[in-house]
């Protein structure tokens, strides 16, 4: 009995087959046993109807699969650069030699998630090997970690690197051009990673090529290095400063750049310069955010003379060594003194020397930094004494008698 068969067919078997002007389909007909064979090229979707004895038909869609199987793979877009261009042309010659009768072609668009279609053509067997090999060939080479700092510098919006703006004028297009590789930064980046602000970058190409681009990227790291530091919320004040102080002494001591997130919880400072100035001010940062804590404890007697007007002398305390001091009103009072050894050490001796009176009097101490002390009138006289200390009710202010 005849029978009748339709088949959608893949665009590129269709292309196959209809080649030296259809002897490939000719051929069909002839080793099937008389099938007739029609191939449909004109609409949406190419078609093939087979026509003829059960039997002819069944060895005709035989032939079909092991003649003109066909393989569709979706690979990353930096990969099929390397494969079919960007000097990597050879690979796609290597498969094909490889794979006796395959043909292997590229897509003509990227889609929307970085990839490239990319389609092999010919006997089966050989259409699985060259399947594995580009799947073999699609797996970069080399994975190298880089700062988000640096990967702003390269490719400014994050997309897949191939712009060409960057450090010293040379950005992704003539670093892969230098390396002969070719580079994508990875689509997906784990938490950690992205907490941190680094991407990983991945590298396609030859040995050689692939250990140029991993040196050119190791320098460009070390130039344009990046770290990030969590303090925790107790040591901010200490770490941070006022204002920032501290970091801004870090920037000067070290040349980085640092950048504190205190919505963050725990703090994070972000660093970046270059990597020795971003290693010495993670060191900085380490010893500040472990600070020293000493407490100090005050008699109720002498707290005018430690605190000072307005705690004017704590502050300058402060000033004087880079400790940090804050007074605890609990009973007895205690001053608590934070910072690392050598300077909490100094707060403390100049503690006890205000404590003990022992500061060589209102010029020696406050007249330093100009802070005014607290005047209160002294009943029974028309001048104005200083509250200085114990037992220096007669002592004259730092600038003379009042007039």
């Amino acid at each position: 009995s005849l029978h009748t068969e339709r088949l959608e067919l893949p665009e590129r078997v269709s292309r196959s087959l209809a080649e030296r002007g259809g002897s490939r389909a000719r051929d069909i007909e002839r080793d099937s046993g008389g099938v007739q064979f029609r191939l449909n090229v004109g609409g949406r979707i190419p078609t093939a109807d087979l026509f003829g004895s059960a039997g002819a038909v069944q060895q005709a869609l035989r032939l079909l699969q092991q003649r003109h199987a066909h393989a569709a793979l979706c690979l990353p877009a930096a990969a099929t650069m390397w494969m079919f261009g960007h000097g990597g042309g050879r690979v796609v010659k290597e498969i094909e030699e490889a794979c006796a009768g395959v043909s292997v072609h590229l897509g003509e668009a990227e889609d929307a998630s970085g990839s490239r279609l990319v389609e092999a053509v010919g006997p089966s067997t050989a259409v699985e090997k060259a399947a594995a090999m580009l799947r073999a060939w699609a797996a970069p080479a080399a994975r190298r970690e880089v700062s988000q700092l640096l990967l702003a510098r390269l490719a400014p919006k994050g997309a897949a690197l191939g712009a060409s703006s960057g450090i010293a004028g040379a950005g992704l297009a003539k670093l892969m051009s230098a390396s002969g590789a070719v580079l994508q930064v990875a689509s997906a980046v784990d938490g950690k990673q992205a907490y941190e602000g680094r991407r990983v970058v991945e590298i396609w190409g030859s040995p050689k090529a692939v250990v140029r681009a991993e040196g050119l990227l190791d320098e460009l790291s070390e130039r344009h290095a990046a770290a990030s530091f969590e303090i925790p919320r107790h040591a901010v004040a200490h770490a941070v400063g006022r204002g920032g102080v501290e970091l801004r002494k870090i920037e000067e001591a070290t040349g980085a750049t640092l950048r504190a997130e205190l919505w963050r919880e725990p703090c994070v400072v972000q660093v970046s310069g270059e990597r020795f100035a971003v290693d010495a001010a993670v060191e900085e940062l380490r010893h500040l955010a472990a600070p020293l804590r000493r407490y100090i404890e005050v008699p109720p007697e002498a707290l005018p003379r430690a605190l000072g007007p307005l705690g004017a002398f704590l502050a300058e305390i402060e000033a004087e060594t880079g400790a940090r001091l804050r007074l605890d009103v609990s009973v007895p009072p205690k001053v608590e003194i934070v910072g690392d050894q050598d300077t909490t050490d100094a707060a403390v001796d100049l503690l006890r020397a205000l404590m003990a009176g022992d500061v060589g009097g209102w010029e020696g101490f406050a007249g330093r930094s100009g802070i005014p002390c607290t005047e209160r009138p002294r009943r029974g006289t028309s001048h104005q004494v200083w509250a200085g200390p114990a037992g220096a009710d007669d002592v004259a202010p730092p600038h003379g008698p009042a007039r």
